[in-house]
């Protein structure tokens, strides 16, 4: 008689919750603890610039087998390399080479929809770390989840079996559930085929509250900074799951024409941004040797005229900008940590120095300094081959329009629940298979998980 292997398949999924945390849902083991990190210090929550990389360890795992792991991924709308190893204590189970984001090892094509990495494997833990880490070469490299799908292992003196099946990962079609904090909300959308995305739905304002797109979490505390779902934008699910709206008391983020001093977002829109992004870009983040770098941003036309922002910020995209209209200069100034952008001779330098600013005939505005003869103009493109802000020698005479939008930032409250969230039974499909539910009710919560209900108290 010899030891024998007795599997039951369950499922873990780590979502990313700000940048530096991640959350777990589905069915954790009991003994889990677990750790994410990044090594950049700006950009947004889960990106991987050039140089840096994220990595989630989990521990207490001894005595169960994995089967398979799905990362939700995406990259650039051009651009993304990078590698991935993921190991369990001192044996690589996955690996990655370092390839482009559009190469078959990853997901076959830049893309900035989330789209799944998946592996199938069988490995038993014993008592060791498991570690997934993820590095990028070139920008850009995100990540949204990680799920684990595993199976405890349960030791008993019968003949051992003969194999031990293949997790199933069949392409299914799934159906979007959604939650509009009101009495109402829009139909169920089941993907027409596996694989395909849908067309997340439009949805309307209350009285006091303006609707600004979907979320996969709830939003109960006014959070400013979050992820937000844009009607129209293809979403792919990749289980059964329901998404909250999000409504929040400030309707549109529009580019402002009247340059006072206050806190922004600097944002440019133009073939560049579009080619490498597909919308625009905003700078972040202090001076790094003589650049400061760039992020996505969405933007849109307001009445043919001036931008409005699409998406979310963060604190690192913050930048104080003091103007004196007098002898039309402007001081810059990184919010988040108070080091000047300045310049000296042809380079970005953290010193407090005057730029000079124009306003172009389409309101938008640039910003330049003089040196050796040459103006030099703040301007996103390309440096060393990477997406960057820094000086360029440029003829003002030349540039008339396509400049720089500003973006005021003004302190918005958001919410999925505009009429209350204590007010009534919360209105919700009937739970389905694979689904987790859980019901407001005056200061209570009702839970359902795996077809077992627990009341909680507020």
């Amino acid at each position: 008689m010899i030891l024998s292997i007795i599997l039951s398949i369950f499922s873990v999924t780590f979502t990313l919750s700000s940048t530096t945390e991640v959350k777990p849902s589905g069915v954790l083991p009991d003994s889990t603890t677990y750790r994410y990190e990044r090594t950049a210090t700006t950009g947004q929550k889960g990106q991987m610039t050039e140089g840096n990389a994220t990595r989630l360890e989990l521990n207490g795992w001894d005595g169960y087998v994995i089967r398979a792991v799905e990362l939700q991924m995406r990259s650039n709308k051009s651009s993304g390399k990078g590698s991935l190893r993921m190991s369990v204590g001192d044996d690589v189970v996955w690996a990655i080479d370092d390839r482009e984001f559009c190469e078959d090892a990853w997901a076959g094509m830049y893309t900035t929809d989330w789209v799944p990495i998946t592996q199938q494997m069988n490995v038993l833990v014993t008592n060791e770390p498991i570690e997934i880490t993820i590095s990028a070469t070139e920008n850009s490299l995100y990540i949204y989840s990680y799920t684990i799908f595993y199976e405890k292992a349960y030791y008993s003196l019968t003949p051992i079996l003969p194999s031990i099946p293949s997790v199933s990962l069949e392409a299914k079609a799934y159906t979007v559930y959604f939650n509009s904090g009101c009495d109402t909300s829009p139909a169920p959308i089941t993907q027409s085929s596996p694989n395909t995305p849908i067309i997340l739905p439009e949805w309307q304002d209350t009285l006091s509250w303006f609707f600004i797109g979907w979320s996969e979490s709830e939003v109960v505390d006014n959070k400013l900074y979050t992820p937000i779902l844009q009607p129209g934008q293809n979403y792919m699910p990749t289980r059964n799951t329901k998404l909250w709206a999000v409504y929040s008391d400030v309707k549109n983020n529009v580019a402002t024409t009247d340059y006072i001093s206050g806190k922004y977002v600097i944002a440019r829109y133009n073939d560049f941004t579009v080619e490498i992004g597909g919308s625009g870009l905003a700078s972040y983040g202090k001076i790094d040797v003589d650049r400061l770098h760039l992020n996505v941003l969405e933007m849109s036309k307001v009445d043919n005229e001036n931008y409005c922002m699409e998406s979310s910020y963060d604190s690192t995209m913050i930048y104080q900008l003091v103007f004196n209209s007098h002898d039309s200069t402007v001081y810059i100034t990184h919010f988040e940590t108070g080091e000047p952008i300045g310049y000296k001779e042809s380079c970005l330098s953290a010193i407090d120095t005057a730029w000079k600013y124009r306003v172009l005939g389409d309101n938008s505005i640039i910003f330049y300094y003089t040196y050796a003869d040459k103006d030099y103009v703040f301007y996103f493109g390309k440096k060393d081959g990477k997406e960057s802000a820094f000086p360029q020698p440029i003829l003002l005479n030349f540039w008339s329009e396509n400049g720089f939008w500003l973006f005021p930032i003004v302190e918005r409250h958001i919410t999925s629940w505009p009429l209350g969230i204590l007010n009534a039974l919360e209105g919700i499909d009937k739970p389905i298979e694979s689904m987790d539910a859980i019901y407001h009710f005056g200061i209570y919560e009702l839970h359902i998980h795996n077809g077992k209900k627990s009341l909680i108290i507020r």
